[in-house]
């Protein structure tokens, strides 16, 4: 039986975010004997070169809008484009066909070359809707993963012009598919395939930057230092934790736009012995392991992969009411789950896990099961391929 040839496109800026973590493992598990994949990427990754040595074709290729430039021209084109798209919603198709006309013309001639069967998008259908217009002109089936909330530029001429798409999408949590579904994307085309997980390979004698305290309890958080994270009411609640436990350590792993904002709010609350701030770390492995917790205080959260890392490794968890969080934590069975924002909850779920073993261990019990049982590669593979057999047929 012949190959079946797999376009993936993936825009992403950051070059090792959740869709990029999503990619390697997705690209791992798929059958190598059914499917050829060859991934295009629109920016830098340390993931072009991780997959090219594991023999997958990766090629990058640039965009006037979605790569990155520090040309200040180009910066000035993505300002052009998306006024375009806010200001005349209903030239929106012609915005997108021209800003990304190259782009397009560059994947028709990989899609002739290589005999391409289908695209897959790998973010979301709003920033890769310039993808279901190549997969429309070369008359192709398209399927594209719903990674987050961002849904600003999808208007109702995009919407209809979809629904001459073949084109099926993928949902990475309840809440993202309920959001999607209400901004026009119709039911029978969305289903929910959570998120990909593959623990990673860890050995337990492998050293982490924590500093070691015989009595104090060491926090954790991992992501991105941006808004919808939530940090500043996290410290918010950290301080108020120390006061009655203050030997805690609180340690941010991660960088970005808020990271000296956040340094100057660690010193207005006084935080400056107790906080770290440890950068972006590739494999963060061993410094989850031997937090006695970690917390996701997100204000929007599509999935929240970090959890299930932390699950895995036997380190209770915490996370706010919203987005996919709940998909991954039952509160009080394998995880905490607090108001968004309110400082004291955050505070005092804190507390129980670091003061509670009894209740430390039963979660982290729990939280191993469910991560086996609920997220295991063999059922996201199985359901991934289902919907290409179905959208090729």
């Amino acid at each position: 039986m012949a190959l079946k040839t797999i376009l993936f496109i993936e825009s992403g800026s950051s070059g090792y975010g959740g869709s990029f973590q999503s990619l390697r493992q997705t690209v791992q598990v798929l059958d190598k004997k059914k499917y050829k994949l060859i991934i295009i990427f629109l920016n830098h990754s340390p993931l072009i070169q991780e997959l090219t040595e594991l023999g997958i074709d990766c090629r990058k290729i640039s965009d006037p809008v979605l790569t990155n430039h520090e040309n200040w021209s180009y910066q000035w084109i993505d300002k052009i484009y998306h006024n375009l798209q806010r200001i005349f919603p209903n030239f929106s198709l012609l915005t997108e066909s021209l800003f990304h006309f190259s782009t397009i013309r560059k994947l028709k001639r990989i899609v002739t070359q290589e005999n391409v069967d289908l695209v897959h998008l790998n973010n979301q259908v709003s920033r890769d809707f310039w993808g279901t217009i190549l997969a429309k002109k070369c008359d192709l089936p398209c399927v594209s993963h719903l990674r987050t909330f961002n849904s600003q530029m999808l208007n109702k001429r995009k919407v209809d012009y979809l629904k001459k798409v073949n084109i099926s999408y993928i949902a990475i949590s309840s809440q993202i598919k309920k959001h999607w579904q209400g901004k026009g994307l119709p039911h029978e085309k969305l289903t929910l395939i959570h998120n990909i997980f593959i623990p990673a390979p860890w050995k337990a004698e492998q050293k982490s930057q924590i500093q070691r305290s015989e009595e104090g309890k060491k926090i954790l958080f991992i992501g991105r230092l941006i808004q919808c994270k939530g940090l500043p009411f996290f410290l918010e609640a950290f301080a108020l934790l120390l006061h009655e436990m203050p030997r805690c350590r609180l340690y941010l792993i991660g960088s970005g736009q808020l990271e000296n904002h956040l340094k100057e709010l660690t010193e207005q609350l006084h935080l400056q012995e107790s906080v770290y701030f440890l950068g972006y770390q590739d494999k963060p492995y061993s410094l989850i392991a031997e937090a006695d917790l970690l917390v996701l205080p997100s204000s929007q959260e599509a999935f929240g992969r970090v959890l299930l890392e932390a699950m895995t490794l036997g380190t209770p968890v915490i996370g706010s009411d919203i987005g996919g969080i709940s998909d991954i934590i039952e509160s009080e069975t394998d995880g905490l789950i607090i108001p968004y924002g309110n400082v004291e909850a955050l505070k005092n779920a804190m507390q129980r896990i670091l003061t509670d073993e009894e209740l430390s261990t039963r979660l982290k019990k729990n939280a191993i099961k469910k991560v086996q049982k609920k997220f295991n590669s063999t059922e996201y593979a199985t359901k991934l391929q289902a919907i290409y057999t179905n959208i090729l047929n």
